[in-house]
This record gives C-alpha cells, sequence and structure tokens, in this order.
C-alpha cells in the first residue's frame, strides 16, 4: 500500500509532463474476464486520450470489487479469486482523474470454480497425442495380472480406423500394440497384442458425449481378458493371446500421432497396474483420485496440471508425460480442459496400524488385537495367533467407527463379546451397502483397497473372534 502512496504522485507528474495537452477522454481494464478460484491474476487500467496515445495508470487509479464476497484487487491490480461453490461474478472498478477531467470504467470477471475432477486433456481427433517414453515400469512384466483404466469422453464413437484412446503402442507394426483401450463402431475396446501379431479384444457399447470410466483386466492367472464400464464387467474372454513385453514401446494418449485413427473426445485419470485389478477394486477406486503409492500402481496420470507441456506421472515411477510429439508447444498439443469425470468421493486416507497388544482379560498369552482407525469410510481389524496374522477387513459404507467405543478403537482392549458387536455393525453395515461386492461367479471378492481386502487366516492362524 505504502509503494502505491509513494508511487502514484510520480507516474501522475510524468503524465502532466507528457500529456500536458491531452484531455482524458476515456478509461479501459485490460485482463481475462474469466479466471479459476483460488488463483491470482494481474489486471491493468488504461487511460485513453484525445490524441491517440494511451498510458497505464493502474497505480493512480482507485480500484475495488463490487460485491466482493468472492475477490478483492490490490493497488497493483492483484484480483485475489477465492474458492468458490460455484461459478461467481465480481465486478472491477476503476475510477481515474486527470487535468480536470475523470472517468469510471468496470470490468466483469467470472470466476470459474473447479469440478471436483480438476481438469483433463481434450484431443481434436486429427493428431493432438500425449507421449510417455518407454518404461520397463510400464511393459507387462510376461506373467501376472495387468490393468489400464481411464475416464473418456468421446465425442465420436465410429472413427474410420480401430482409435486408441491410451495404452502402450509401437508406432506403427501391425497387431504389436501390448495393451490399450481403443474405440470403434460404437464399440470401447480393451485390446492386447503378442509378439507375432496375433491380437484378442473384449467389447462393449460406449456412450457418446458423457463421462465414462474404462478398464481392461488382463490375467494371466486367472486365464481371463475382462473389460470393465463405470464398474460393472460387461464382458469377458478366455485368454488366448499372451501379451507382448517390450519396454521400448511408447505408452500414448489420443491415437498414433498421425492418420485418420485419431481420438476426438477428453481424457482423465489414466491408470495403470501391475496386477489384475478385481471388480470391487475398479468399483471402489473409479471415483477417487489416487494416493500414488498404491501396491502395485505403474503409471497414474491425473491431467491436473492445467498448463503447460507436462503430464506428471504421480506413481512412484515419474513416467511423465508431453503434449504433442516433442515437448514443446505445436499443433498437435491436446488442450488441457475442466474435467466432469465422476470423482465425487474424494480420496481414502491412509490407515495406520496401532502396536499389536496382549489381551489378557480372554487369552493365556497367545491371542492378540490389533485395532486401527477409521477414516470414516472404511475399518479396519486384525487378530494374531502364536505369531501368524488373520487379517479380516470389514468396509463400512457409512461411518460405523462412530457408533463404537474409541477407547479400544484406537488402541485400547476389547474382549470377545465387544468385539463380536463390533463386526456384527460392520457386518449390518455392509449389508445395507448398496450394490454388494460380488465377483464374476457370484461369491464375494476383495473389498475396495488393498488394506480392504478379506484376506482369510494364514496357516496356524485362528479367527479368534467367535
Amino acid at each position: 500500500m505504502k509503494c502505491g502512496i509513494l508511487l502514484a504522485p510520480l507516474v501522475v507528474g510524468l503524465m502532466s509532463m507528457v500529456a500536458w495537452a491531452q484531455s482524458l477522454v476515456g478509461l479501459r481494464i485490460d485482463g481475462p474476464g474469466e479466471m479459476v478460484e483460488d488463483t491470482v491474476t494481474m489486471y491493468h487500467v488504461i487511460a485513453e486520450f484525445d490524441n491517440g496515445w494511451e498510458y497505464e495508470v493502474t497505480l493512480s487509479s482507485h480500484l475495488w470489487v463490487e460485491p466482493g464476497d468472492h475477490a478483492e484487487i490490490g493497488v497493483f491490480g492483484d484480483f485475489h479469486a477465492y474458492e468458490v461453490d460455484g461459478d461467481e461474478i465480481e465486478t472491477i472498478n476503476a475510477f481515474y482523474a486527470f487535468g480536470g477531467d475523470a472517468e469510471a470504467t468496470t470490468l466483469d470477471v467470472t470466476i470459474l470454480n473447479v469440478p471436483p475432477a480438476g481438469y483433463a486433456l481434450d484431443f481434436d481427433g486429427v493428431d493432438d497425442i500425449v507421449m510417455v517414453p518407454g518404461s520397463g515400469s510400464l511393459a507387462y512384466p510376461g506373467s501376472g495380472g495387468w490393468t489400464i483404466e481411464a475416464w473418456v469422453y468421446p465425442r465420436n464413437a465410429y472413427p474410420s480406423l480401430e482409435t486408441p484412446v491410451a495404452g502402450q503402442l509401437s508406432m506403427g507394426l501391425v497387431a504389436r500394440d501390448p495393451y490399450s483401450i481403443q474405440i470403434a463402431d460404437g464399440m470401447v475396446r480393451f485390446r492386447v497384442d503378442n509378439a507375432f501379431g496375433a491380437s484378442q479384444r473384449v467389447e462393449a457399447p460406449i456412450a457418446e458425449n458423457e463421462w465414462t470410466h474404462v478398464a481392461g483386466v488382463y490375467d494371466l492367472d486367472g486365464g481371463t481378458l475382462a473389460l470393465y464400464v463405470n464398474g460393472a464387467e460387461v464382458g469377458w474372454e478366455p485368454i488366448s493371446v499372451v501379451m507382448e513385453s517390450n519396454p521400448s514401446y511408447t505408452v500414448l494418449f489420443g491415437g498414433q500421432g498421425d492418420g485418420p485413427g485419431q481420438y476426438d473426445g477428453m481424457i482423465d485419470e489414466v491408470r495403470i497396474w501391475r496386477a489384475a485389478r478385481s471388480y470391487c477394486q475398479i468399483k471402489g477406486y473409479m471415483q477417487r483420485p489416487l494416493q500414488g503409492d498404491e501396491p502395485s500402481l505403474m503409471g497414474y496420470w491425473r491431467c491436473d496440471e492445467a498448463e503447460g507441456q507436462d503430464v506428471f506421472d504421480s506413481a512412484p515411477f515419474g513416467n511423465h508425460g508431453v503434449l504433442g510429439s516433442t515437448g514443446a508447444p505445436e499443433d498437435n498439443d491436446p488442450a488441457w480442459v475442466f474435467s466432469y469425470a465422476d470423482l465425487s468421493l474424494g480420496p481414502f486416507s491412509s490407515v495406520g496400524w496401532t502396536t499389536p497388544e496382549l489381551i489378557p482379560e480372554v487369552s493365556s498369552g497367545h491371542d492378540w488385537m490389533v485395532s486401527v482407525s477409521a477414516d470414516g469410510l472404511e475399518m479396519y481389524i486384525s487378530s494374531e495367533r502364536d505369531g501368524f496374522a488373520a487379517n479380516d477387513g470389514y468396509r463400512a459404507a457409512r461411518p460405523t467407527a462412530a457408533f463404537l467405543d474409541p477407547s479400544w478403537l484406537f488402541g485400547g482392549r476389547v474382549d470377545r463379546v465387544g468385539l463380536r458387536r463390533a463386526l456384527h455393525l460392520l457386518a449390518a453395515d455392509r449389508a445395507d451397502h448398496s450394490g454388494p461386492c460380488r465377483g464374476r461367479h457370484g461369491g464375494p471378492c476383495a473389498g475396495a483397497g488393498a488394506e480392504a481386502q478379506h484376506h482369510g487366516s494364514r496357516p496356524g492362524a485362528d479367527r479368534h473372534y467367535r
């Protein structure tokens, strides 16, 4: 504020010398008409004179914002937008006087509310791509499971050629794209290729002009190739092709980079896992951003940078991508846009296990109880006997932990009756959860997240809460 007071007379003095014979005829505010919440943008006040000359007079002007509920402006024209629940309009007001003349002006600024999903990348269907250099961490290891998933918004589900949306591609070799999500003929496909030109696909219809979550799961141990759309398994086949393993191949979003097989639409939240993700894991995490350190996560591109040429990998391996083919601004860069993919549930918080504690009230010295805190979405219980752990995780759809005695939930002791009652509460809450977690053949499967899986007992262990 002091700088503005000291500099204002100097600016006025210079203006007086330069424009003594001029008359002030207009005033305007230069700057964007839209800006994102919780950011700062500079605006400039420009004085217009009758001889056609213009001068910046921001420091000499009186600036204020109306109604001022969602923003403020400083003497240097620094407009501070607050967080907003929905798009809000604030009006910048400027007043400037010179040589007996005075002018006032306004500029409406829309403060944009960033949706929960943040940003996404928009591909033009002509040549836009994102390139992630080849890496051993993004190549199928030759055994076990593999999963690729993403939120997609296709504007054209009927391209002239089979169009890769995201995957590891050979960039030119026919039928040598190890794994990819593709779109063709109104269908979304999960395709895998081997090293000899053979391909296998599983597909299902996909809607245009709406956000859809797609996951492809390759389970070599289980012998199945499966496709999930919005958390539901929509198709599967016995595996007939062993996916190629080649760390030199590039991971691409948006297509091959040239020709007619280019994706027209938006992409968000691309994830690659070195595991065959279960139905419950896909369903449980599709509407949640990840922490980035989840087990088996090999690549995770949130697409939330909002600007610049980089698409950062939040997984531990740091396989960062670039817009276009060179990393410099060019015509084949996809555009940053707001994402309205359904990531409305928020991330799971990490859970810290307490130190195992002997329970003498119910034990002869062999039974142990480990209790852990809950994050309002999940609660975890573990028991041990003779050194073998039996982790029995129970997922609560509602914050059931609020109904339990915190003296044992956060590390205290509990007898068998109390533990059994707690488990019954959790089981009842889980039964009340809409959309029970079921596997392909109707049986229960692992809960959302590795920590929430029902592991069963290791050899020698005995669940002692009965």
